[in-house]
């Protein structure tokens, strides 16, 4: 554990949503593996172990430290008593237990980062993604995003259209994850623009644009979006550590 003061962990305020994040890198307290496995149901523990590198394992260990170290600090229940279920589409929810008003997450990783968007009442998405990801990114965009998306990365070049590309591409899977549909519906059943001032519009969507606020942020070569299903809703950026939850 470092010195580093402790997070502070506080229910979002209406009209403010909340993006935990943790380096995939950070350095874990004394007997991390132990303490932290013991927070995992039975379905979680059968995943752990079915994976063989040991990376994975850490991951997937950090990523359920995150999960259920965040929501334990904010219900008041012990993390290895939270319990999910899974919508018809796989979305997972808090099944108990379940406040009022209900607590919304979603959950994100990348190589280097994890990411746990929450919110109150509000459906909410997040995704995070590496721009050093080996991809043909006007060949993607061309297939898999709108003509008008695709024509405003034809009229960049070099850095600015693969970062632009990145921006674009983790709005979508936030947005869909918050409609709890993921990619089943195909990334050209939504579209964005941006302002004059670089913020993300959603122009095209699944239902009412304008009930939606989507967020955009840069974090070194990563992007990481968010959409809330309420509008005009601010962002708070909250990084973590594992010892942040074994204080």
């Amino acid at each position: 554990m470092t010195d580093r003061p402790a997070a502070t962990f506080v229910l979002p305020a209406s009209g403010r949503a909340q993006v935990y994040v943790l380096a995939e890198a950070a350095a874990v307290p004394s007997g991390f593996a132990l303490r932290a496995a013991g927070w995992l149901s039975q379905e979680e523990q059968l995943r752990w172990q079915r994976l063989l590198q040991p990376a994975d394992r850490r991951r997937f260990l950090l990523s359920r430290l995150l999960l259920r170290g965040v929501l334990s600090q904010l219900t008041g229940v012990e993390a290895a008593e939270l319990q999910f279920e899974r919508s018809a589409s796989g979305k997972p929810w808090l099944a108990a237990p379940r406040p009022e008003p209900t607590l919304e997450f979603n959950l994100s990783h990348t190589t280097g980062l994890l990411a746990l968007a929450v919110s109150q009442a509000s459906a909410i998405g997040v995704d995070v993604e590496s721009e050093d990801r080996a991809v043909a990114v006007l060949a993607l965009a061309e297939r898999y995003f709108t003509a008008a998306e695709a024509a405003g990365l034809r009229a960049l070049g070099g850095e600015a259209r693969r970062t632009q590309f990145f921006r674009l591409w983790t709005l979508k899977e936030a947005y869909l994850k918050a409609c709890g549909n993921g990619l089943s519906q195909g990334l050209d059943a939504c579209e964005f623009a941006f302002t004059a001032d670089g913020e993300p519009r959603l122009q095209r969507a699944l239902d009412d644009p304008q009930r939606w606020s989507c967020h955009v942020r840069t974090l070194g070569k990563l992007q990481l979006a968010v959409a809330v299903a309420q509008p005009a809703t601010a962002l708070d950026l909250l990084e973590v550590e594992p010892g942040d939850f074994f204080r």
